[in-house]
Order: C-alpha cells, then structure tokens, then sequence
C-alpha cells in the first residue's frame, strides 16, 4: 500500500471516495478514471483531455489546470511537512510531459514554503510508466 500517493485526500468533504475507500483523493483530481466525469462527459481520457489543452480549448484548460493545482498542492504539503531534495513523478499521466510539468511547477512555486530559499525539484521519473513495478521489484525478497 505505502508509496503510492495517489491515495492522499485533496478534498475531504468530497461524496466522490477513490478505490481504497478515501473521499476526494488525489487520483480522482488528477487519474485517468475521472477525466469523463470531471469534464462533463466531454473528453473520455487523459490524453483526449491534454490535447483539448494543447489546443486552448476553454473547458479542457479549465478541468487540465485545475487537476493540476491539486497535484501541487499536494505535493507542496508534502514537500512542506517532510522536504524532500527532489519530488519524482511517474505513471502515464507523465506522457502529458510540458503540459504538465510547465503548471505545475507554477502551482508549486506559489504553495511550497522556502525558507532559506529551500526550492524542492521536481523530476519525471526515468524509467516512466515502469517506475512503480521496478520499485516494487526491488523490494522482493528471493
């Protein structure tokens, strides 16, 4: 269970709960399983929705930016409470790349506390979407 971050509640008082029971976590502000309902049924996937972005449609812009606020803010409270050097993103919702990572440095930039000018980085993880399963493979016992 540990590691996944996914699972961390943005919004409490959310009616929405995610897979492990938590109301309004950050997967359902930001996964794929709720780009139809965050957007009113107008885009089906991540993708659909990063590309409505890309092309400045209003309603993609506003779902896009908004998940991508969440994503910040959540990581800034952690950046804040444990201050880690680096902050290393994953999984498939890294494929939106700039798109991404352009805002939410933005976002975090305005959340994350900074004394002494402590600035956390934020890096795509090399391995992408295969992160998670060579992490949980090097925890394997023979």
């Amino acid at each position: 269970m540990a590691g996944h971050l996914g699972h961390i509640t943005v919004n409490a008082d959310s009616v929405h709960t995610d897979i492990t029971n938590m109301p309004g976590s950050l997967e359902d502000a930001i996964g794929n399983v709720t780009v139809g309902r965050r957007s009113f049924g107008r885009y089906k996937s991540t993708h659909d929705l990063v590309d409505g972005y890309r092309q400045g449609e209003p309603l993609a812009t506003q779902v896009w930016l908004t998940s991508i606020r969440q994503l910040a803010v959540s990581l800034a409270s952690l950046a804040n409470a444990f201050s880690p050097e680096v902050v290393v993103l994953g999984g498939g919702i890294m494929q939106a790349d700039r798109a991404l990572l352009d805002p939410l440095q933005t976002f975090f930039d305005l959340f994350e506390w900074r004394p002494a000018g402590k600035k956390t980085t934020i890096r795509k993880a090399y391995f992408e979407d295969w992160a998670g399963a060579i992490g949980a493979a090097a925890f394997l016992n023979d």
